[in-house]
């Protein structure tokens, strides 16, 4: 059977962990902040680096993207092929892109409620939406950037890239540049976070 939506599977950072991504920045909320100059150095999300340099990784999350905004049930009846079938034991949604609208969250909400034995990961800019619901095998965490207002991110567990606040409450690791071996995010408590060198 044809599969219209784009499930990656894997790569440098990540591993063999499959991932569902959509295009950067016209899915994300709050991507003024992703790019700018920070101490006089130069910084960008590594997913727009990634769709500037590969055309069929533009082609693929492009088409997840599209879909999402025209026929979101057909993307989560392939996704719950896709877990039905393959059973990851983790499952990072937006290694690139991020939630653009409760409706499409409310449908990653569902799939983790229903597929209690895969661990998911998201991080977010998408501070305004409701993740209130959120089963305890999706973690979320809050990405925050050098000029991201903090009284803007919600409470909980936060990705801090660049320089970290200096009155950060919590616990806070340092991410060792792979997922595979780590599994730190996966697992965080709201009270705990992680640390990430600008790219």
């Amino acid at each position: 059977m044809k599969r219209h939506i784009s499930i990656s599977l894997g790569n440098t950072k990540l591993g063999k962990i499959p991932q569902f991504n959509l295009a950067p920045k016209l899915s994300c909320q709050n991507s003024k902040y992703c790019s700018g100059v920070f101490e006089g150095r130069k910084f960008e999300c590594y997913a727009i680096k990634a769709w500037r340099q590969y055309a069929d990784t533009r082609k693929a999350w492009t088409k997840n993207i599209k879909l999402c905004h025209t026929r979101l049930s057909l993307v989560e009846d392939e996704l719950r092929q896709y877990f039905d079938r393959s059973r990851p034991k983790w499952f990072r949604i937006h290694s690139a892109g991020d939630f653009f609208s409760q409706e499409y969250l409310d449908m990653w909400l569902r799939l983790a409620t229903t597929y209690q034995d895969i661990k998911f990961l998201a991080f977010t800019k998408a501070y305004g939406l409701n993740f209130s619901r959120a089963p305890k095998n999706l973690k979320v965490v809050y990405s925050v950037m050098p000029e991201t207002p903090l009284a803007d991110v919600p409470v909980g567990s936060r990705a801090y890239a660049g320089p970290v606040p200096q009155l950060v409450s919590g616990r806070l690791f340092s991410c060792p540049g792979t997922c595979e071996g780590c599994g730190v995010c996966w697992n965080l408590r709201d009270y705990e976070h992680v640390h990430f060198d600008l790219h």
